[in-house]
């Protein structure tokens, strides 16, 4: 009974490798030569789904280079799959082949193959080598911290860090049943700033923060909110500008989520937002910029500094603007 089931496993693989040699422009041949002529194995760059073999044909034992048509015969190990990467278009003596169309983490065998009468018969140069493709890569995890915000009466603009480095963009909407509109990317780096523009005046829109993983070429949301466009901006507003730097409204208030001030400006120059608590502690930056004459909001998301959500109280924002300051108070209520 053992010697048949060991006969039958040896008849199961001789048939394997007859199958193999069998398909057209094959000729039977020594698994490590071909008339005297051999193959020899240079180096072997593996990926996920391809193989690329640099091997130099030439004499047993003397080191002559002969030139030969070269090609790749692949199987799937554990399977009846076979199949070949493309011919040479001319002969050579020194090869670079690719075989292609591979699955990740999965075993595979080659066998160098070349064709030195120009017959298209291919005999075996080497023996049989295994191999696994690559795994594939991990998945970006990124953490994206002190999301700004800041509008005019026809733009917005997202500002924001991201750890680690990659590229980002922003894509928006006004309407949940709409497509997003996406940003291009920014460049590559941890500090992102990106503007949607073309919008209408006192809307609120929906955005999203988005990361590029270099690894993947995925793209995952990491961050989100809404933010209102200002009524008017670039002194297009609705009555004169004031002499001086104004918070006009802050809403809502109480808040679960996010906040945005409204403010106006007489005459362009730099806007310092920032959060206080009780204490007078800093708790977090919203904008820090320079702003055309005009309305504009800003929006603080609730967070802190480091991204982690604020406990529930009172809490302050600031505004800084042409030697003036003006507070807003702002009840953060329990977050849902």
């Amino acid at each position: 009974m053992l010697c048949r089931s060991i006969a039958r496993i040896r008849f199961a693989v001789v048939l394997l490798f007859a199958v193999a040699l069998s398909a057209p422009g094959v000729r039977s041949a020594a698994a490590s030569s071909c008339n005297g002529l051999t193959a020899i194995l240079q180096s072997e760059n593996i990926t996920q789904t391809t193989l690329t073999v640099t091997w130099d044909s030439e004499y047993v034992g003397v080191g002559v280079p002969v030139p030969c048509v070269g090609r790749i015969l692949g199987h799937q190990i554990g399977t009846s799959t076979f199949w070949w990467s493309p011919a040479e278009t001319a002969p050579t003596s020194h090869h670079v082949i690719t075989l292609s169309g591979m699955d990740m983490s999965t075993q595979y065998e080659y066998q160098l193959y070349g064709d030195f009468e120009g017959d298209g018969e291919f005999c075996a140069l080497s023996s049989w080598r295994s191999f696994w493709t690559a795994d594939p890569p991990p998945p970006c995890v990124f953490t994206v911290t002190n999301v700004g915000t800041s509008a005019t009466s026809s733009a917005f603009t997202v500002t924001w860090q991201s750890s680690p480095a990659a590229t980002g963009r922003i894509q928006w909407k006004r309407y949940s049943w709409e497509n997003w509109s996406p940003s291009p990317f920014t460049a590559f780096g941890t500090s992102h700033s990106r503007t949607a523009t073309g919008l209408s005046a006192g809307v609120t829109y929906m955005y999203e923060v988005q990361m590029l993983c270099p690894a993947t070429g995925v793209i995952t949301t990491e961050a989100s909110g809404t933010i209102t466009t200002a009524s008017g901006g670039g002194g297009g507003g609705k009555g004169p500008l004031p002499e001086q730097p104004a918070i006009k409204r802050l809403w809502p208030s109480p808040t679960s989520g996010q906040t945005h001030l409204l403010f106006v400006l007489p005459r362009a120059g730099r806007v310092v937002v920032d959060v206080f608590d009780l204490n007078g502690r800093r708790v977090a930056g919203v904008a820090d910029r320079t702003y055309p004459a005009g309305e504009f909001s800003v929006e603080w998301t609730g967070q802190d500094a480091s991204g982690k959500r604020v406990r529930a109280g009172v809490y302050f924002m600031r505004m800084r603007a042409d030697g003036v300051e003006r507070t807003a108070r702002v009840l953060v209520s329990s977050h849902p």
